[in-house]
């Protein structure tokens, strides 16, 4: 990160410093060091990327922007000298920029940009639905998938012919949360949600159910939607503007499944009671610390903390839905856990999408969804590169892999003498072998599957990976832009490390150099004379005499700060500020031979001060102590401003003057 942030900065200046793919006879070399050229051309753009204001600028401006740009040069040529582009560190982190940089031409931007706009129109809307799960691994059987398939559809159909959706849910889900569950002394009661799953909003479901979910309109049952879980039918009960996020305060008189149910009446009668009152004019909060029976939120006068509508049970939802302004309290609502009353709080509504956008794109890039700029990717890059494969060359491994895998105990050598092309493109070749390696290389203790299901699944992956690693390979060729990013992130990372161990360590590091240049330079770490005092600052002339007097009239242990609440009691802004501390005697329009006391009223532009001096500090030379940072820094300065000179010996620097001079006259 502290080598990013330098080559942010550095980007700012030389920006634009791209290697033409080829140099034209018409566009002669501004100057060359060791092998490295730059042409007019070149050098006009990285100046004209650094004023942007496009302001005419003298020709000493432009000579000293080309020995700035030799400089760096000079560091970057000194870098590979001492062999630094090879050290393992290096070689890592620009691997790891590659990576970073890659990552943005490995995904189609029209299908993101489409996500982004699609993720934040959900976002304008909160579902609630009721599902019921008909589960099926992710690479089951077929057999087995087509099995979860017609069940579900059988399920469905007995849905449409009017059979209650929550009573197939209890019946047919394999969500163990549609039926009741025993309580115990340790659990109570569940009773169970009947496929219910309340509200909830974009990035709150799986994709594919989330999907299915927003394109099922109100009071219908989608289609079966495949998951990772299985088969779902998903039935939506209703869909309401997103709330975005709630605070409420609410009283609640808790009503657990094994309560008798006269003790139930007993409870709706009282919260009838309380809405009474609050209708009549009763304080919520205090009605809420005295009744309520959710004990963390009545000891806060009802307020539970924010929440979005997948954190909180339906009922909820809705009874807030109708709630337009802040102080608004519902009629009793019963969830399953006991009658509520409900204040509004505080809507804050979902953000606007220029605000949420690259939220999205955030959230989008950590979601499954991201697969689908993947997956357009690939299918292109299939088409460009003459995508083909040899699926009877498969075949043989259906036979020659077995449960093993499963445990990691799979041996590759049993296809030792497989060499079958399984697929080709860009002229490029996979064998049989080269996937049995990556079966055996790759293989993991997990679940067991169907076989067959594990071979097409590891086959896809293989095949996709290594097509995705080679365009990742080619970039450089394919798009002028990034090679020529990446050579800016290979030199500014020399730069970096080159400047940091010839210079900024070095300055810190070494101790006995520091002291021998503060020695050298101590005249340059001076304190001037200063005061320490009291100041006060006024606008009001009458109110900077006030604190003449009030000062003048106590004893010499003045209690300053007295005096300025005195004077600012009853005010609504405050007529007096007070600072106390060293004040360099420039800062102030103090007489020549000032000495401890009061002076003022000084004016100083719109404003009167008053000083109390209590002593005065004579000029003095600093200690090395006093001023470290400074003297490091200055340190560093003369550092490298010696090692420039150093280069500039060592290397030799080649500039056409000719050219230079026509740069000039242009400009």
């Amino acid at each position: 990160m502290r080598i990013l942030i330098f080559l942010v900065s550095f980007f700012l200046i030389f920006q634009g410093a791209l290697r033409a793919e080829s140099i034209q006879s018409d566009d002669p070399v501004l100057f060359r060091l060791n092998g490295f050229e730059l042409t007019r051309s070149e050098f006009e753009a990285i100046y004209r990327r650094n004023n942007v204001e496009h302001l005419i600028a003298e020709p000493k401006s432009i000579e000293e922007y080309l020995q700035v740009y030799i400089d760096f040069r000079l560091k970057v040529e000194e870098a590979k000298r001492l062999g630094m582009h090879n050290d393992p560190g290096f070689v890592r982190e620009l691997a790891g920029y590659r990576e970073q940089l890659a990552a943005q031409y490995m995904v189609d931007r029209e299908v993101t940009e489409q996500l982004i706009v699609e993720a934040y129109n959900r976002s304008l809307y909160d579902i609630r639905a009721s599902h019921i799960l008909f589960a099926v691994g992710e690479h089951a059987h077929p057999d087995d998938t087509l099995s979860a398939y017609e069940t579900a559809m059988m399920v469905r159909e007995r849905a449409l012919q009017g059979e209650h959706f929550a009573t197939l849910a209890r019946e047919y889900s394999d969500d163990p949360a549609a039926r009741a569950a025993e309580g115990s002394d340790q659990h109570p009661i569940r009773p169970g949600n009947a496929g219910d799953l309340g509200y909830f909003s974009v990035f709150n479901m799986v994709y594919p159910f989330e999907t299915a979910a927003y394109n099922t309109p109100v009071g219908e049952i989608s289609l079966p939607a495949r998951t990772a879980f299985g088969y779902h039918l998903i039935k939506v009960v209703d869909k309401l503007p997103a709330m975005g996020t709630a605070k409420v305060a609410h009283i609640m008189l808790m009503t657990p499944p094994e309560m008798p149910h006269d003790e139930i009446d007993r409870k709706e009668n009282q919260i009838r009671e309380l809405y009474n009152k609050l209708v009549q004019g009763a304080d919520f909060g205090e009605l809420a610390s005295g009744y309520s029976e959710d004990s963390p939120t009545a000891r806060r006068r009802g307020e539970m903390n924010p929440f979005t509508s997948n954190r909180m049970v339906p009922e909820f939802i809705q009874a807030i839905s109708k709630l337009a302004n802040t102080g608004d309290f519902s009629p009793p609502v019963r969830t399953a856990y006991g009658w509520h009353i409900i204040q509004l709080i505080e809507k804050v509504p979902p953000p606007g999408f220029d605000e949420a956008y690259v939220s999205l794109q955030s959230k989008i890039k950590q979601d499954s969804r991201s697969q689908l700029g993947e997956r357009s990717i690939i299918e292109r890059l299939k088409k460009e590169y003459a995508y083909e494969e040899n699926y009877a060359a498969l075949t043989p491994f259906y036979e020659l892999i077995d449960e093993s895998v499963f445990q990691a105990n799979w041996n590759a050598e049993v296809a030792a003498n497989m060499n079958d092309e399984l697929f080709r493109f860009a002229e490029r070749s996979y064998t049989q072998q080269q996937f049995a390696n990556h079966i055996a290389d790759n293989q993991s203790r997990q679940n067991q599957t169907d076989l067959v299901a594990y071979i097409n699944a590891t086959f896809k992956r293989f095949s996709e990976e290594r097509l995705l690693a080679y365009e990742r390979s080619v970039l450089d060729e394919k798009y002028p832009a990034f090679g020529q990013l990446m050579q800016e992130y290979h030199d500014g990372i020399l730069l970096f490390e080159i400047t940091d161990k010839m210079v900024w360590s070095n300055a810190v590091e070494d101790t006995l150099g520091l002291r021998e240049f503060f020695n050298e330079h101590g005249a340059n770490y001076t304190l001037p004379d200063r005061i320490e005092a009291v100041v006060f600052t006024t606008t009001s002339s009458p109110v900077a005499n006030e604190i003449m007097q009030l000062i003048s009239d106590t004893s010499s242990d003045t209690d300053h700060t007295m005096i300025m609440h005195t004077l600012n009691d009853g005010e609504s802004l405050p007529r007096v500020t007070m600072v106390e501390g060293v004040f360099e005697m420039q800062e102030l329009p103090l007489p020549d031979n000032v000495s401890t006391g009061i002076y003022g009223p000084l004016q100083v532009g719109g404003q009167y001060k008053i000083l109390d001096i209590a002593d005065v500090l004579p000029a003095r030379p600093m200690k090395l102590s006093e001023v470290r940072g400074q003297v490091i820094s200055d340190y560093q300065n003369y550092l490298e401003k010696k090692w420039i000179s150093s280069l500039r010996e060592t290397y030799h620097v080649y500039i056409d003057y000719e050219v230079l001079n026509s740069i000039k006259e242009e400009w």
